[in-house]
């Protein structure tokens, strides 16, 4: 809604399917513009597969409670 081109990640495929949902619902109310929603994809948060510098901002939600100590 801000303007940002959008990606989420999720290790939950059940959580992208409902997240694709989301968006998509988002879209058809004219909510945000279907060019921002750039996708959803499965993926583990210790693992990204994105290059270094890829987005300008990220926004985690409920993830640093899922990822096992550092050891």
């Amino acid at each position: 809604r801000q303007g940002a081109n959008v990606v989420a990640l999720d290790y939950s495929a059940a959580e992208m399917i409902t997240t694709r949902g989301t968006f998509g619902a988002m879209v058809a109310a004219g909510e945000i513009d279907e060019a921002r929603y750039v996708g959803t994809l499965q993926g583990d948060a210790t693992k990204l597969p994105f290059a270094a510098a890829s987005f300008d901002r990220v926004i985690t939600s409920e993830v640093l409670e899922h990822i096992p100590a550092d050891t």
